[in-house]
């Protein structure tokens, strides 16, 4: 029995019309990475055994990504930076950290890998929620900034007490890489999924178009809207409904604004954004969940992406959409 299990659920999508013709046969995978649900879906006639051997390495990618990058790991730079204010950097490290820098100025700020004390603050890493004080949300943004960093490409220092959270950048960047390492064992054709965060790669045997369902955000369960994606493209999205809790009829949920120390309040509920870069639209879900549309739309703009944004005034009224 494949030490994979062969149920997969998708966060934020539900994967649509998947059935296969000519001689690939469909294969499934998940596994609990990064804190949710890794999908692997690969069409091939390539046997099973040798088909689960490149799936192994597959995996082993994220796992690599978890060690280095993760904010429970004691060897991540996440770990070594807090507690010594200083950490080696590679290549891998260099780049996600220059990438995340783009998305800090793009974003005024707003996307800012060190919000890890924030993050924290909410309880927002071990599931004990919990609505902060304005003493300890203060305390927290004190140690908010990515100017507070300084790196080059052998090491990176902070200072004073910095916590990093690479959370808004990492499971696209992820999904990026394990799609180039099927590819290189040559799968042909496939879909990766860290929870919600997508990337369909080749045609589908059907020749049908990639169908993804967009969950609904405030309906468990059902779909909200059904798109297609083209071969190569990756879709990732940000809401207020996948860490989350409510107090007093307020919901307070896992995007934080470091400006203000409290979870980004406007009328989104979930950005949808689709381009050919799965670590790019993972960050740019992020960065247009924290803006807002209006500030957003040059971004959007320039870039050619599609995007979906869902919007509702309170909890009682309906989501209205809007699209680029």
């Amino acid at each position: 029995m494949s030490k994979y299990n062969l149920l997969i659920f998708f966060t934020s999508f539900l994967l649509l019309g998947c059935s296969s013709k000519h001689n690939y046969k469909k294969y499934e995978f998940s596994k609990i990475s990064m804190n949710t649900i890794f999908s692997i879906t690969i069409y091939s006639n390539i046997e099973k055994q040798k088909l689960e051997k490149i799936v192994d390495k597959a995996y082993k990618v994220v796992e690599e990504l978890e060690e280095k990058f993760s904010v429970s790991k004691p060897k991540s730079i996440v770990s070594i930076l807090s507690k010594e204010k200083k950490a080696p950097v590679d290549e891998e490290i260099y780049y996600i950290l220059e990438s995340a820098r783009q998305f800090y100025k793009i974003s005024s700020k707003k996307f800012d890998i060190t919000i890890g004390s924030l993050v924290r603050c909410w309880g927002f890493y071990n599931e004990g929620y919990r609505l902060p004080t304005a003493i300890e949300i203060l305390s927290a943004k004190r140690k908010v900034g990515f100017n507070n960093l300084t790196y080059d490409r052998n090491f990176i220092k902070a200072k004073g007490e910095v916590f990093l959270d690479f959370g808004g950048i990492l499971k696209g960047y992820a999904v990026e890489k394990v799609v180039k390492t099927l590819k290189n064992e040559g799968i042909e054709t496939g879909i990766v999924n860290a929870g919600g965060n997508i990337k369909v790669f080749g045609k589908k045997p059907d020749g049908t178009p990639w169908r993804i369902g967009i969950r609904h955000p405030r309906k468990n369960g059902e779909i909200y809207k059904v798109i297609e994606l083209n071969p190569q493209e990756a879709i990732a999205t940000s809401g207020d409904y996948e860490r989350y809790f409510i107090t007093n009829g307020i919901r307070y949920h896992h995007i934080i604004d470091p400006a203000t120390g409290y979870p980004v309040k406007n009328e989104i509920v979930s950005v949808s954004v689709i381009s050919t870069n799965a670590m790019l639209v993972d960050a740019y879900s992020t960065t247009f969940f924290l803006l807002g549309v209006q500030k957003s739309r040059k971004i959007i703009e320039n870039n050619k992406l599609k995007v979906i944004f869902l919007l509702q005034t309170n909890e009682n009224t309906p989501l209205v959409e809007i699209d680029f």
